[in-house]
């Protein structure tokens, strides 16, 4: 795997997320663009990278694809 660039604030995300991992680390990253991660899992044996990754990805993904993501209830959801 190439070095990564970090996707910087502010940037939009238009598309749907993937993971990319290798021996140290789990990315979630722009899944047209595999190069411009949005963030970093480090691995260690007290955290689960892969699957904080994972479940970043499907949720992401899920809610983006939504026929109701554009709507004022989907945002209001989305919140923190």
């Amino acid at each position: 795997m190439s070095e990564q660039r970090n996707r910087g604030a502010g940037l939009p995300i238009l598309g749907p997320l993937a993971v990319s991992e290798d021996d140290e680390k789990c990315l979630v990253v722009d899944a047209d663009d595999e190069e411009d991660w949005v963030v970093r899992f480090d691995k260690s044996d007290a955290f689960p990278a892969r699957e904080w990754a994972d479940s970043m990805v499907n949720v992401y993904n899920r809610r983006v694809h939504s026929p109701r993501a554009g709507t004022a209830a989907a945002r209001r959801a989305a919140r923190p």
